[in-house]
């Protein structure tokens, strides 16, 4: 991954996914009600030694709640390498069809070159990446902490949407 985090510019609106037995069901009213404990940040990511702790952190809590199919909200600030903040948040919950999934919005300044400042998707696949200088792969299962590897989220039709 580069110095900064990749963020899709324009507004994705999308048709739910057709439910699949293997990432919907009637949610529980416990997974409605996201308890502080299922919040996390908000982080801070920038271009600093601590950078890869903090990533290793998102990606642990993301990839944790989404297994568990467990609730939860998510606030990153990325810092660009010019110093310019983008603000994200992934809220993971079922979506209106009954559909395990997370929400993203991402807030950023107005620039020229990117006037999109508010974006939102909808993601329903999440998978597990090695890192570019790791020997091997990861399974789904394997017990690896979020600095071993990379996330790569993707929408409804199987595009990718980003990677953390």
């Amino acid at each position: 991954m580069g110095a900064i985090a990749t963020v899709i510019l324009s507004v994705v609106t999308q048709v739910a996914p057709a439910a699949s037995a293997h990432r919907s069901a009637p949610p529980r009213a416990e997974e409605h009600t996201i308890q502080e404990a299922d919040q996390a940040g908000p982080y801070v990511i920038g271009n600093d030694k601590g950078r890869t702790k903090v990533l290793g952190e998102v990606r642990d809590f993301l990839w944790n709640r989404w297994q568990q199919h467990r609730a939860g909200q998510l606030e990153v600030t990325w810092i660009s390498k010019e110093g310019e903040p983008s603000n994200s948040k992934f809220v993971l919950e079922y979506d209106d069809h009954r559909v395990w999934s997370i929400e993203v919005t991402i807030d950023r300044p107005a620039l020229k070159d990117s006037p999109n400042a508010h974006t939102e998707y909808r993601i329903y696949s999440v998978q597990r990446a090695k890192l570019p200088d790791a020997d091997s792969g990861i399974g789904d299962d394997a017990q690896v902490p979020g600095t071993a590897f990379l996330l790569v989220l993707k929408d409804a039709d199987g595009k990718k949407k980003t990677q953390i």
